[in-house]
């Protein structure tokens, strides 16, 4: 879920992405992570990649 929509170019929060994440488990029956653990998942996302998949390809050449 994170890739679906985390990596995006509306650039969601990582409030909203938990937000996303929790609701989904709930439909399906599964306990939610915790927002700590959203969250270091988003950190260990490769940065080259997050930055071009939610700002462009130029913005990952020049930060």
């Amino acid at each position: 879920m994170l890739q679906t929509r985390y990596l995006t170019r509306q650039r969601p929060t990582t409030t909203s992405v938990f937000r996303d994440i929790k609701r989904q488990c709930m439909i399906r029956g599964f306990s939610a992570p915790s927002r700590g653990t959203v969250e270091r998942r988003i950190a260990k996302l490769d940065a080259e990649k997050t930055v071009t998949a939610r700002y462009a390809k130029d913005a990952a050449r020049t930060r």
